[in-house]
């Protein structure tokens, strides 16, 4: 079975050193074996501040020792979503945005083994939690088993880190997907209303698995240290709006 991981980021920093990117991967690899995947892609959107893709692709080089790393330039979170689907060839793929930590403690079992069960259950998603498994004001939890494994089965779709069956997200998800829609929203927001159906890992009640790191919050601190901070960042958002309105610069991958 093979099983791919894609990344997705963007530009919440001036200095590649401090993008989120890298503790969600140092986090991840405590949670997962790294080797279980057989290709590893970042898709990055490059906004809203700007950086060189070559200082992005060398620390992610320095991050991920021995792994070939493909680095894609893109328009959007979802239009690196729908890209990241279409390039791969593998049965699963895990979805991991930039700006989660994971508490590798809390994670059971290995990626090999969930998405086995999964396909025994026919579950097409499966997401890891930043609540404990209960009802809250979105997630209606029922319990679930897929194969043996403890799941949950809730009403939305949530675009936390996640695994997907890459031929049914391509059959089913992506003709719902808004590219035109920023940030999650032309995802998450979609398919919810489209399939009102997610699973969720771990059994009722179980321990939260992710933390958000939350990379607006950091650049927004940034923001407010100097108006040259504020000016350098008005700068960057409007020439990526031109760049991506006019189809200039990079596209597609990178390295």
């Amino acid at each position: 079975m093979q099983v791919d991981l894609n990344l997705f980021t963007n530009f919440t920093a001036n200095r590649v050193e401090q993008l989120p990117l890298f503790e969600t991967i140092q986090s991840f690899s405590r949670a997962f074996d790294l080797g279980s995947f057989q290709n590893v892609r970042v898709f990055c959107h490059a906004a809203p501040l700007s950086m060189k893709f070559e200082d992005l692709y060398a620390k992610l080089r320095e991050c991920l020792p021995g792994r070939d790393v493909a680095l894609y330039s893109t328009r959007s979170l979802a239009d690196g979503y729908v890209r990241s689907l279409r390039v791969s060839d593998a049965e699963f793929v895990f979805q991991l945005e930039h700006d989660y930590c994971f508490d590798g403690g809390e994670v059971k079992h290995g990626v090999s083994a969930i998405c086995r069960a999964m396909r025994s259950a026919d579950i097409p998603y499966l997401r890891f939690n930043i609540h404990p498994n209960f009802d809250n004001e979105l997630d209606r939890i029922s319990e679930f088993e897929m194969n043996g494994m403890a799941c949950c089965k809730t009403v939305i779709f949530s675009n936390r880190p996640h695994l997907l069956n890459r031929a049914y997200a391509l059959k089913n998800y992506v003709p719902v997907i808004d590219l035109s829609r920023g940030g999650s929203r032309g995802i998450e927001d979609r398919l919810t209303d489209q399939f009102r159906a997610g699973w969720i890992y771990g059994p009722y009640g179980h321990p939260a698995i992710i933390r958000h790191i939350d990379g607006r919050e950091r650049l927004k601190r940034w923001r407010r240290q100097r108006l040259s901070s504020r000016l350098t960042e008005f700068v960057s958002r409007h020439r990526t709006r031109l760049r991506d309105r006019l189809g200039w610069g990079y596209y597609g991958r990178v390295y």
